[in-house]
C-alpha cells in the first residue's frame, strides 16, 4: 500500500509542477519562444511588459538577429495573434492581422499561451527570473486548467480594459 500511496500522490505533484526550462541566454529564450510560438494551430496570446526583447539592439549578435527576425516572421505569420503589453518598439512592424492591446501599467506576470480557443488543446509558457536563471515552466490544460483558466481571464479583463480607454484630454 505504501508504494500505491507514493505512486497517488507522484501523479498529484506532477499536474502541479509543470516542467520548467531554465535559459542561460537570451538566444535561448528565443530558440525556445520560436519553437513554442510555432506549435500553435490556432491563437497566439503575449503578455508581456514590452516587445523589446523582440527589437534588434545595436550589441546583438549576428545569430541573435536572425532569431528575432525569424520568431517575428513566425507571429506575423500566424492567423491569430494578440499581444497584451506596455511598451511596444513601432520598429517591429507587426502585421496588420495582429492585435494589439497597449496596457498602461506594468505587468507581474510574462506568459505566452497558445492554443487558447481550444481549450482542451491550450499550452502556455510562464517566465520568471533574468539571465543567466531565465525560468519558463510549461502549463498544459491536461495537467493545469486552472492555471490556464486565469490566464485567459487576464487576457479577457485586457481586452475589456483597452476597448473601455478614453483618450486623455
Amino acid at each position: 500500500t505504501c508504494v500505491a500511496v507514493f505512486l497517488g500522490v507522484k501523479r498529484v505533484v506532477h499536474k502541479i509542477i509543470p516542467p520548467t526550462i531554465v535559459c542561460s541566454t537570451n538566444d535561448e529564450i528565443l530558440k525556445f519562444m520560436t519553437s513554442f510560438i510555432k506549435d500553435a494551430t490556432s491563437t497566439v496570446t503575449i503578455a508581456s511588459n514590452s516587445m523589446n526583447w523582440l527589437s534588434e539592439d545595436s550589441n546583438d549578435s549576428t545569430e541573435t538577429k536572425n532569431l528575432k527576425k525569424e520568431l517575428l516572421n513566425i507571429i506575423n505569420n500566424k492567423k491569430n495573434v494578440e499581444i497584451i503589453a506596455n511598451r511596444i518598439p513601432s520598429e517591429l512592424n507587426f502585421d496588420t492581422n495582429i492585435q494589439i492591446y497597449k496596457r498602461n501599467i506594468v505587468p507581474l506576470s510574462r506568459f505566452t499561451i497558445i492554443n487558447s480557443s481550444r481549450s482542451n488543446a491550450a499550452k502556455m509558457a510562464i517566465a520568471k527570473g533574468a539571465l543567466p536563471n531565465h525560468q519558463i515552466s510549461v502549463y498544459t490544460y491536461d495537467n493545469n486548467e486552472h492555471i490556464i483558466n486565469l490566464a485567459l481571464d487576464i487576457i479577457q479583463q485586457a481586452k475589456k480594459d483597452h476597448d473601455n480607454e478614453k483618450p486623455l484630454g
